[in-house]
């Protein structure tokens, strides 16, 4: 669970700080440890906006100019891997759509019952979605209570999600962005979010 995760982390986060306070860094590198006591911070900081373990552990490591955001990565990679023969992979294999080179997949609260998965277990979705071929903007909408929606937002070639996941109260990056949002009706959002690509898309071409 997402808890459980954060736990762990935080777990190993004062670890780390308890090693160097102690002074048993003698073989560890100062520059690495504090990066990684910064790193964790930095995870739990993005966890609270995103409420979602990947989703904070992806931001957090996008930043290239640390050492440890090769680690991150990896973990992201471990968290967020998904077997092909699971459900919840067959259920993005058969439920998502394509318009152009925009991908999406929606996972209702009903839908979630009948796997019995968490909104958590599908957080990798968007992820799976942009590395298809011929797909540049991938997102997934997923219910995580009655009307309350987790989006996350994928894109390649600098198309800026950020801008539209901030349209729905959220933020991130330019590649990866994710929001949290009450709504009445899913139909409705979906219609929303692709109205609101197709905007940024003009924009863009306007610039």
């Amino acid at each position: 669970s997402n808890f459980l995760l954060m736990s762990i982390l935080l777990i190993f986060e004062l670890f780390i700080v308890d090693t160097a306070v102690d002074g048993m860094v003698d073989k560890i590198d100062n520059n690495l440890l504090k990066e990684q006591i910064d790193f964790f911070a930095e995870i739990r900081h993005a966890y609270h906006e995103y409420n979602m373990v990947e989703e904070a552990i992806y931001q957090v490591s996008l930043d290239d100019e640390k050492n440890v955001s090769k680690q991150g990565e990896k973990i992201y990679e471990i968290l967020s891997s998904d077997d092909p023969e699971t459900e919840l992979e067959k259920y993005l294999l058969n439920n998502y759509h394509t318009i152009d080179d925009v991908a999406y997949c929606i996972v209702t609260l009903k839908t979630l019952e009948k796997m019995d998965a968490r909104k958590a277990d599908c957080d990798f979705y968007s992820s799976k979605l942009i590395s298809m071929e011929g797909i540049n903007i991938a997102f997934s909408v997923i219910e995580s209570k009655p009307n309350y929606y987790n989006l996350s937002f994928r894109s390649k070639y600098g198309f800026n999600v950020r801008d539209i996941a901030s349209k729905f109260g959220g933020g991130g990056h330019i590649g990866a962005a994710g929001a949290k949002l009450q709504y009445d009706n899913v139909d409705k959002l979906l219609n929303q979010i692709l109205e609101t690509i197709e905007a940024q898309r003009v924009e863009n071409n306007e610039d």
